[in-house]
């Protein structure tokens, strides 16, 4: 009688999250590529493997907005520095106006966006 090893879907989703390629996740988790690419098919797994997928992203997100205060002082430190080549202090400040401009931008249309959601749900009588 042949046995076949059951991988929980956590399983292999932890393994495709934690791995640069499917040929690895599927090594990883013990199942043939072929089984994977199967499990890859249904729908109830999708759902999961799409929920972590969001919030793992959700984590680097938070990760990395916390360090922007940092990288923009390091980033202001090498535009106000008098010692470092203007080319440098010049490229520093392009980058701190750049992000300021994207930051100001997605603000705007998340506010916007979220007024939209309110007016389309009926909480609101004008956009």
């Amino acid at each position: 009688m042949s046995r076949t090893k059951v991988v929980s879907d956590e399983a292999v989703i932890a393994a495709l999250l934690s791995t640069p390629t499917l040929d690895a996740a599927a090594q990883h988790c013990g199942l043939s590529l072929r089984q994977l690419y199967e499990r890859r098919q249904a729908p109830e797994f999708v759902k999961k493997l799409r929920k972590a997928q969001s919030e793992a992203l959700g984590d680097t997100a938070r990760f990395l907005q916390h360090a922007t205060g940092s990288a923009a002082a390091t980033l202001l430190e090498i535009a106000e520095s008098k010692v470092r080549p203007a080319q440098v202090r010049i490229s520093a400040a392009r980058t701190i106006l750049e992000q300021a401009t994207k930051y100001c931008e997605i603000v705007d249309i998340q506010a916007r966006l979220e007024a939209l959601e309110r007016y389309a749900e009926g909480a609101d009588d004008e956009p």
